[in-house]
């Protein structure tokens, strides 16, 4: 177990904390305050730079709208580099952890602390932390990699509550890159580790289901006498109930509640005197200036002490009530110690009195009751297009959406509870919104995520694309999943908003502060010097792992380069024939490769049939993936014209890049003519049909294909063709094997079409004929660039081999290639 302490937590001790143990690609943060600025800049600035990509904030749903309405711009990289779920409970959503998965390892911090720079910064706060190594067979470490995944099932409901792309995504990565999550079980019972202590996670949702937390203690302690109840809490009921149902719980104890001299906040005006209470003073080394903050239950029995600690009050609303679930969503860890080791592990001497003098002696007021306050839900934005799942589908009729700045857009209803909204031109981030309801009611704000920046902030995307080449060479990814990264290869990098980690301006983050406003004022200071940073150095980003991958990808058969995925298929062979012939000696007990550990999903549904309703639910799913796999295509194929048309007509821009990038977008069309969401089901068509429809020519992966080369091998408007611009004689040995290659993967591609299109039936007669000029001006530049040799007829066999194409197809081509080659001869 980690050593726990009862301290005055200042920034650099819980940014300690989160330094430990790095490895981990994931975060789940959960609060009930929110402080975006502090989130942003000193939680999720150095989580991502520590390689922490997949970061999600879990913040009560209307603290979250408060603080979104008080001071939007602080949170500056939300809804493009983390994703905030607004959490709801029946009262509120209160408990505080940090989560962090790895492919090996995991870390759960539980406290008192919300993820605020008062939290972190000033007050007084108790926490305590689990770690999990798959190095270690121990047994603390297996005890606490059930409790990590305990606390992990705990908040998955609220994350998978959430519709739309960007928890989707952020899901499937927790469950793809930490495989291990499956082999664990969460425990229903407190876990003895090896000391003899016992340990135990007590948590409560709020949803109303079950017994509180108390109920939960009264059942690990059973029918053991308790002689003395020690209570600490910043909050308590305004009754004083909780106490009293404390005191029936274990009657023969003493109740002890420790005070801090500093702001005091205890129902002194409560006639208590018929309980056996004693108010004590804590000490005063905890710190005059700090605000307690601290939530601590100590019940000691003969046997032990039993130690409740984490987000819970001591209020009913917290702890339940005998009978009945709390109405708060908390989060507490029990611990069992020897008897009487709980205080002096905590550091406590509760033998001095309090001064009742100091305590409050009014009765508070209770808040009078306003409006209830309309939660929004969730929002996204997809290229142009708002998307809003409301929590009531009531909202939808006849709303509007109001952006900042102060204009406002209709929402038309959707499918799957939807609304839509067009918004025009390019919006500032962090995209906060409102909606005005038919009745002229008025939502909370709302944060606006943004998939596809979520998803290039998330690991092996942006910022950590070396992993992601790793991952398509291990066959996790393909060349479909890599069209995500388009604005990689295409776009200008947006690093004020999706940067940070280690570049910027190179300064050294501080880690101490010896105040919330010391705090405060360098993080002001560091995000102008940061702007200005990133404004100096936003130029075109070269030597992308990306963009090797493509030259790799498009080009490898005919560079000589096998392609990664029939490698791993390779790979994966002979270490099952090695794991089998280790069978064969008695060997029964290899660890399996992270591949063949199925997600707990993936477990439930291989033990059980699925039901129809479920059937349903796994068709749609697969639909919406295949819907957006499509979208990211289209998307990938606007950014490349973009691109090209912008090469075609400016001179002075470099063209080294032209063929990788072009070859590239390529392969995606030879891949959508033939992708289909899995490989059991014919119920979808391909991400793109391979013959035209229709009257679009475009609308087919083969004519695209040749617009495509047009632009780059003949002549445009009178200019001269771009691929004049490649040079064959290149100083860079990569540039001059791309132009050769892309040469002749540009002949197979272009020939390849037209041999398809000519076989396409009547409706496409006429179509291969018109084409017959363009293909012409293409190969001629081509053969100008990389004239023919004796491995041609290997090359275009290897080409059609790398799409799953049929030999005979590339036999074809190479002949109507010959026969183009004479022709030319003949007339020259």
């Amino acid at each position: 177990m980690a050593t726990h302490s009862w301290t005055a937590m200042l920034l650099t001790k819980l940014l300690d904390e989160v330094k430990k143990q790095k490895g981990f690609h994931s975060s789940i943060t959960t609060t009930f305050s929110v402080d975006g600025a502090f989130y942003d800049s000193g939680i999720e600035r150095r989580l991502n730079r520590d390689s922490c990509r997949n970061n999600i904030l879990l913040a009560d749903a209307t603290m979250f709208a408060t603080s979104l309405a008080t001071l939007p711009e602080a949170f500056s990289r939300a809804g493009r580099r983390y994703a905030v779920v607004p959490a709801r409970a029946q009262a509120c959503f209160h408990p505080k952890l940090m989560i962090r998965l790895g492919e090996r390892r995991a870390r759960l911090s539980v406290s008192s602390a919300n993820a605020t720079a008062a939290g972190w910064c000033r007050n007084l706060e108790l926490v305590g932390s689990l770690a999990w190594d798959a190095r270690d067979d121990g047994l603390d470490n297996a005890a606490q990699g059930q409790l990590i995944r305990k606390a992990f099932n705990y908040v998955l409901p609220w994350m998978r509550a959430v519709p739309g792309d960007a928890m989707e995504h952020k899901l499937a990565l927790l469950h793809r890159d930490s495989p291990w999550l499956a082999e664990f079980r969460e425990n229903i019972e407190p876990l003895t580790l090896q000391d003899g202590t016992q340990i135990d996670l007590l948590l409560e949702r709020g949803d109303g289901a079950g017994v509180g937390i108390l109920e939960k203690l009264r059942g690990i302690i059973g029918h053991r006498q308790a002689h003395r109840v020690v209570l600490i809490s910043p909050f308590w009921d305004a009754e004083a109930q909780a106490i009293e149902d404390i005191a029936s719980a274990f009657p023969s104890a003493e109740i002890v509640v420790g005070l801090p001299d500093r702001r005091p906040n205890f129902p002194a005006y409560m006639n208590l005197s018929h309980l056996n209470l004693r108010l004590a003073r804590l000490p005063a080394a905890l710190g005059a200036m700090r605000d307690l903050h601290a939530k601590l239950v100590i019940i000691q029995c003969e046997e032990g002490d039993h130690v409740l600690y984490g987000s819970a009050n001591v209020s009913r609303a917290a702890l339940g009530s005998p009978g009945r679930a709390g109405r708060n969503a908390e989060a507490c860890v029990y611990r069992r110690y020897p008897r009487d080791e709980a205080l002096s592990w905590l550091g406590l001497e509760l033998d001095q009195p309090f001064d009742r003098s100091l305590l409050p002696s009014v009765r508070p007021e209770p808040e009078p009751a306003g409006d209830a306050e309309l939660l929004p839900g969730t929002v996204e934005l997809d290229e142009q297009q708002l998307r809003w799942w409301p929590l009531s589908s009531g909202y939808l009729t006849s709303a509007t959406v109001l952006l900042p700045g102060g204009s406002e857009h209709a929402v038309r209803v959707g499918g799957n509870g939807q609304g839509l909204a067009d918004i025009p031109g390019t919006p500032s981030w962090p995209l906060i919104v409102r909606f005005r309801l038919a009745d002229g009611r008025r939502t909370l704000p709302a944060l606006v995520h943004d998939p596809k920046r979520l998803w290039l902030a998330s690991p092996g995307s942006y910022g950590g694309a070396t992993s992601l080449v790793t991952g398509f060479e291990q066959g996790r990814f393909d060349i479909m999943d890599l069209a995500e990264l388009a604005d990689l290869l295409f776009e200008r990098p947006d690093r004020a908003s999706g940067g940070g980690g280690k570049g910027g301006s190179g300064e050294e983050h501080r880690d101490h502060y010896d105040s919330e406003e010391e705090f405060r004022r360098e993080t002001e200071d560091t995000s102008r010097k940061h702007a200005i940073s990133f404004q100096a150095n936003h130029g075109i980003w070269s030597g992308h792992p990306i963009q090797a991958l493509a030259s790799r990808i498009a080009m490898g058969c005919l560079t000589g380069a096998p392609d990664p995925r029939t490698e791993r298929e390779r790979e994966l062979r002979e270490e099952d024939d090695l794991a089998a012939g280790e069978d064969e000696d008695g060997e029964h007990d290899a660890m399996p490769r992270p591949e063949d550990v199925a997600n707990p999903a993936e477990q439930e549904a291989s033990s059980a049939a699925l039901s129809p309703e479920e059937q349903a639910k796994a068709e749609a799913r697969r639909r919406r993936q295949h819907d957006r796999r499509r979208k990211v295509l289209l998307r990938a194929l606007k950014l490349f014209d973009a691109w090209l048309a912008e090469r075609v007509q400016n001179a002075s821009l470099p063209v080294d890049d032209v063929p990788a990038k072009a070859s590239f977008i390529l392969r995606l069309l030879h891949e959508a003519a033939r992708l289909r969401p899995d490989s059991e089901t014919s119920a979808f068509a391909p991400l793109l049909s391979e013959l035209p429809v229709g009257r679009d020519r475009l609308s087919g992966t083969t004519t695209l294909v040749i617009s495509i080369l047009e632009r780059i091998w003949a002549s445009q408007k009178g200019q001269a063709p771009l691929a004049q611009r490649l040079d064959p004689e290149a100083r860079n040995a990569r540039d001059r094997t791309d132009a050769l290659a892309f040469a002749r993967y540009s002949r197979w591609a272009a020939v390849r079409s037209l041999l398809l299109l000519e076989a396409g039936g009547p409706a496409l007669a006429t179509l291969p004929l018109v084409l017959q000029r363009p293909i012409v001006a293409i190969l001629r530049s081509t053969y100008l660039v990389a004239p023919d040799g004796p491995d041609e007829h290997e090359s275009l066999q290897k080409l059609e081999a790398s799409i799953g194409g049929e030999p005979e197809l590339a036999d074809a081509t190479y002949e109507r290639l010959r026969q183009f080659r004479l022709q030319s001869a003949a007339t020259h």
